[in-house]
């Protein structure tokens, strides 16, 4: 069961303001506790290993990612050192970087 778009926004809100580690599968484990509390997700049989839907993921990514652009979220740890992650191309990045291609 996927998470409903209206719903997504709080659900990542609540799950930041959760000791997620500053990790990328921290926050998708603390999304998933969300809405396994909130009956969105199913009731879990075996609560060590929380994972989100893999259909959520691009979705939590996308929002994500905009709230980085939005200053809410930064690269790195607290109080650290900004440090890079891999980096993907969205749908609309391949698009783009195909038109820049043919522009060549």
């Amino acid at each position: 069961m996927s998470i409903p778009e209206a719903a997504l926004p709080d659900l990542v809100f609540e799950a930041l303001g959760r000791d997620f580690g500053s990790q990328w599968s921290g926050l998708t484990q603390a999304v998933a506790w969300v809405a396994t509390e909130r009956g969105i997700y199913p009731a879990l049989n075996d609560t060590r290993i929380v994972q989100i839907d893999p259909a959520d993921e691009p979705r939590v990514c996308l929002f994500v990612s905009e709230l980085i652009a939005g200053g809410v979220l930064m690269l790195g740890v607290p109080n650290g050192g900004q440090t890079w992650p891999w980096l993907s191309l969205t749908p609309a990045g391949h698009e783009r970087v195909a038109r820049d291609r043919q522009a060549m």
